[in-house]
């Protein structure tokens, strides 16, 4: 006579309990990117609502994009890829002058303008400022300016620091 076999069965009391345990795990060891966006750092709360710091006009260079993208530097128009080229000229050439830590950029972007070409725009702008803090460096300290070190880096920047004044413009 033959036997019927019984078919063995796995004990799965425990798989609850594994499972959970990984993914505990991963939720802990797993790193989430999180998108930063534009660092910027803002002036801090006038008392005065009213009060506005004055500057010399001769410091500050008005740039503008409306809402076809078009950019405006001073009173010309402009390609983006002049952007970076045309403002570290600016700032090199107010930088031997008096006041040069007063030396603003002032951007006015239109609602309508692409995020894109304000980005394209603000990026061509640091390269203006990194591009002049490289020849900062090299007067200076005869050296490139990744090779500083990180005190002397700051220096670098003090000399010359990064003001951009952001507004939403009023005409074009």
């Amino acid at each position: 006579m033959k036997r019927l076999r019984k078919t063995p069965e796995v004990n799965a009391g425990s798989m609850a309990d594994i499972a959970f345990l990984l993914l505990i795990f991963f939720l802990v060891t797993t790193t989430i990117l999180v998108d930063k966006g534009v660092k910027v750092i803002l002036p801090p709360l006038a008392d005065d609502p009213d009060a506005k710091r004055l500057y010399d006009e001769d410091f500050v260079l008005n740039i503008s994009i409306n809402a076809n993208n078009e950019i405006r530097f001073e009173k010309s128009e402009l390609d983006i890829s002049q952007v970076s080229s045309q403002t570290r000229q600016f700032l090199k050439d107010r930088y031997h002058k008096r006041d040069r830590k007063n030396t603003v950029v002032a951007l006015a972007c239109d609602r309508s303008t692409k995020y894109a070409t304000y980005i394209d725009v603000y990026d061509q702008l640091k390269s203006a400022y990194s591009g002049i803090w490289k020849d900062l460096a090299k007067e200076n300290y005869n050296t490139a300016y990744d090779q500083l070190g990180r005190a002397d880096q700051k220096r670098v920047r003090d000399m010359l620091p990064i003001i951009i004044s952001e507004s939403e413009p009023d005409a074009f």
